[in-house]
């Protein structure tokens, strides 16, 4: 329902602007198109959660009680996530906030933020699905499965439980009812149009408002990348003991009227992008020599599930003044850097001792509104606007810029590092040089 809602709104906004204006035809189409493939999603989803309710059906005994909290926690979260989506596609779509916008252009962007949006939430659903049926749903059935060919026949159990032979035909018997489940969630998942509904999405945005935005206003259209480098400091030492590394990068589009004098003109935009690369360092160290003690030093990177699923998008505002744009970092739209983990170990066996000595560290990688933030820093960045001209001899306007903040806090240091291409002007096949 907040889906649908959200749609209804984000007509209502590009109803606003005139009806054939450059664009706005296409970008009204791309709604209809999104609606009509979304139709059915309810239904599919619903299918998918019965399927899942039929599976504790199953799992009702002791046997099966892990895979099913497995599966149930899962779902859990992923129906947690979808919820949080929801609101914050409400929080972009919202007409009050829109309708507050007097620069069309800064409209036109807000319209577009909400298309973008619904992008990350379709990506994150899409993969989440896709890891429900193929990895937590088949595993549970493969456990099943195995349960089946080790189970032996033997003598009846005094205590009265099952004997090996009844626990086998009820094996047998959840085996091929979660079978029956799986296929009827898989037929349903295969309905899903993915692939229609993001089709949509990018025919509003790139046939619709980007349209738009290149007849009716200044916009700069590339991308931004960067990477964070953070340590965790010993606070006798002042060594690190742990480190942790991601990349970042994301589309950018920033847009405002037309400058008509040398004044600063407002400017906001949206970045909607990914983070990757999430690796973690062990550093951890022992007291005591190589020759007393021996020692292993243990690393687990976060799942590469969730590092497909780091995606974000964030308002940027700002302004150009001359030849200067200066961009801060705006509120928060998306920001799903949830599961990213790094789990640092050691494991010391002094010498002549039994027991060996263990620690463990399980930490989190800092979310993107985090790492952003610091990466622009609260005053903003300032970046040079080069004015050039193509091989066919039209104006364009060009930001191309890489910055680094060094910051060191208690017991912490870190280094953020930005790079931009953004280039007003540019033909329509121009690719930024990141």
């Amino acid at each position: 329902m907040a889906g649908e809602n959200s749609l209804n709104d984000l007509e209502e906004q590009i109803s606003l602007f005139p009806p054939n204006d450059p664009g706005i035809p296409a970008a009204r189409q791309g709604i209809n198109r999104l609606r009509e493939h979304c139709r059915e999603l309810p239904e599919i989803m619903a299918t998918i959660t019965q399927g899942n309710t039929e599976f504790a059906s199953i799992v009702g005994r002791p046997t099966f009680q892990y895979s099913w909290q497995d599966m149930s926690d899962f779902y859990r979260q992923r129906h947690e996530e979808l919820h949080a989506s929801a609101q914050q596609l409400n929080q972009v779509a919202d007409p009050a906030e829109f309708q507050g916008q007097s620069d069309w252009c800064a409209r036109a962007l807000k319209a577009k933020a909400v298309f973008l949006v619904i992008n990350s939430i379709v990506e994150r659903w899409r993969s989440t699905l896709r890891e429900f049926l193929a990895e937590k749903v088949t595993g549970f059935l493969a456990g099943l499965a195995a349960r089946t060919t080790m189970q032996g026949i033997g003598r009846v159990d005094p205590s009265g439980r099952p004997t090996p032979l009844q626990e086998q035909v009820a094996i047998n018997l959840a085996q091929s009812t979660g079978e029956a489940i799986f296929a009827r969630m898989t037929s349903a998942a295969g309905k899903l149009k993915w692939n229609l509904i993001l089709e949509a999405i990018d025919f509003a945005v790139n046939t619709g408002l980007d349209v738009y935005m290149s007849y009716k206003c200044l916009t700069f259209t590339g991308k931004m990348a960067g990477h964070v480098h953070v340590e965790a400091l010993d606070s006798k030492t002042h060594k690190p003991f742990w480190g942790q590394d991601n990349d970042w990068e994301g589309d950018v589009t920033l847009t405002c009227a037309k400058p008509e004098s040398s004044d600063a003109v407002p400017i906001w935009g949206i970045i909607h992008g990914k983070g990757k690369n999430f690796v973690g360092t062990n550093m951890l160290a022992t007291l005591f020599p190589k020759t007393l003690a021996s020692a292993l030093f243990l690393t687990t990177q976060p799942r590469k599930f969730y590092q497909a699923l780091a995606y974000f998008a964030f308002r940027l505002e700002g302004a150009v003044d001359g030849n200067t744009i200066n961009l801060k970092l705006g509120s928060k739209w998306v920001d799903m850097f949830d599961g990213l983990t790094s789990t640092f170990s050691s494991i010391v066996i002094p010498a002549g001792s039994p027991i060996p000595l263990v620690q463990t560290h399980k930490i989190p990688f800092q979310n993107a509104a985090w790492q952003l933030s610091r990466t622009f820093s609260r005053e903003g960045t300032q970046h040079p606007i080069a004015s050039e001209t193509s091989v066919s001899g039209q104006s364009q306007r060009r930001v191309k810029d890489q910055k680094s903040r060094e910051l060191t806090a208690e017991g912490a240091r870190g280094v953020f590092t930005l790079k931009i291409d953004l280039c007003a002007g540019c033909p329509s096949d121009w690719k930024p040089d990141i």
